[in-house]
C-alpha cells in the first residue's frame, strides 16, 4: 500500500519511512483520511489546495524572474551599479 505525508500529502512507495519534503513521518493513506476530515478537508480537497499552492508558488517565481530580466535590461542595474561605485569611493577615500 502507498504511504502518503499528512501535512504536505505527497505520496510515496512503500519502502519510505520519512517524507522527503517536509520530514514528517508517513502512513499509509488510509491512515490519512482521518486527519483530513477532522481539518474540515477531504482527501480530494486538501490535494487540489496543494495544487493551488503549487501553482501560485510557480506564478510568483516567475513573476520574480521576469521582474529581474526586466530590471537588468532597462538601464536600472546601470544606476544601481554607479551609484554603488559612488558610495564605495567615498568610504574609501
Amino acid at each position: 500500500m502507498a504511504k502518503k505525508c499528512e501535512k504536505c500529502l505527497t505520496k510515496y512507495d512503500d519502502s519510505a519511512g520519512v517524507c522527503l519534503l517536509c520530514g514528517a513521518k508517513l502512513k499509509d493513506e488510509k491512515e490519512c483520511a482521518p486527519v483530513c476530515d477532522i481539518e474540515g478537508d477531504s482527501v480530494e480537497k486538501a490535494e487540489a489546495k496543494k495544487e493551488v499552492r503549487r501553482l501560485l508558488i510557480l506564478i510568483l517565481v516567475a513573476v520574480l524572474f521576469i521582474s529581474v530580466i526586466v530590471f537588468i535590461f532597462s538601464g536600472a542595474w546601470d544606476v544601481w551599479v554607479r551609484v554603488i561605485e559612488n558610495m564605495l569611493m567615498r568610504l574609501m577615500g
